[in-house]
């Protein structure tokens, strides 16, 4: 292999490294595709101040994009703290204990 098509496969390799990195940021319409959220849910969450401009979202050229990986993160510490879950766990230790 001679150093023309050296830098030609080193060139394809280097692209499709970067294209399997995993994305950051995505616009609203991508995130609801991708997530089958709405648009609706994803604006009650900011007006309610669950989801923060600059973290798991931001305005850029009057487009909205969502962090993948914040929301990602807010999910799991929502699932963490739903108070639907406080009582459906604290349901199943008064069962318990009445069992017991």
């Amino acid at each position: 292999m001679n150093m023309s098509e050296h830098d030609v496969v080193a060139r394809m390799v280097a692209a499709i490294e970067r294209a399997h990195q995993p994305l950051t940021w995505v616009k609203l319409e991508r995130y609801v595709e991708i997530s089958g959220d709405s648009v609706d849910s994803v604006q009650a969450r900011r007006k309610a101040g669950k989801w923060l401009d600059g973290n798991q979202c931001k305005i850029v050229d009057g487009r909205l994009w969502i962090n993948l990986p914040a929301v990602e993160e807010w999910v799991a510490k929502w699932e963490q703290t739903s108070p639907a879950r406080q009582a459906s766990n604290s349901g199943r230790a008064s069962k318990a204990n009445r069992s017991a």
